[in-house]
């Protein structure tokens, strides 16, 4: 009845965990470069949302001389918790008013829908400087924390908010990254 006792069929028990385990270690590391991407896809979009951000900025800049010559753009903090009362639609707005809604389209965005500083750029923040009297120019930057993968898991910090203690345990840190433009203060 049992005649080939000494040929085997079929795999061992051994033989498939083996390549169970091998392949497991496969789909780790395809997971970790699937993370990878992803932490480069977002730093990617954070240029390229701060670049289009800067260049909106600079045109409002350039269309409000008049503003930017008596200094109303040179700011370090723009609150998103108020408005402006004068959105410029229905009535005149002077250069200070036309400024100061510019710097609150930029940093808070426009409205439904529009993206700014603070909703689209990880701790995003704006600060705008003159060079030399803001009559000649002024400097642009826009600076927001990018995320890169940790150097070694074995230091541990103290972080003031959740999400960087969140990220610190998944295996990566913030650094600040800065993107910085001057223009010219030119009338028409």
């Amino acid at each position: 009845m049992y005649a080939n006792h000494g040929q085997q069929q079929g795999f061992s028990l051994l033989e498939v965990l083996i390549a169970v385990l091998i392949l497991s270690i496969g789909l780790m590391g395809l997971a970790s470069m699937q993370v990878a991407n992803l932490k480069v896809i977002h730093n990617s979009s954070q240029k390229q949302q701060a670049t289009l951000l800067l260049n909106d900025l600079a045109a409002r800049v350039r269309n409000n001389f008049i503003g930017a010559k008596a200094g109303q753009y040179v700011t370090n903090l723009v609150s998103c918790d108020t408005a402006p009362s004068n959105t410029c639609r229905s009535a005149s707005c002077t250069p200070s008013e036309i400024a100061a809604l510019d710097l609150y389209q930029v940093m808070c965005g426009a409205g439904s829908g529009s993206v700014g500083i603070k909703s689209s750029l990880t701790k995003g923040k704006l600060v705008i400087t003159c060079v030399g009297g803001c009559s000649e120019a002024l400097n642009l930057s826009i600076q927001w924390q990018e995320r890169i993968n940790k150097k070694n898991d074995v230091n541990t910090s103290n972080n003031e908010d959740d999400d960087a203690e969140h990220d610190s345990q998944q295996g990566s840190e913030f650094k600040p990254f800065e993107l910085s433009m001057q223009i010219v203060v030119r009338s028409l």
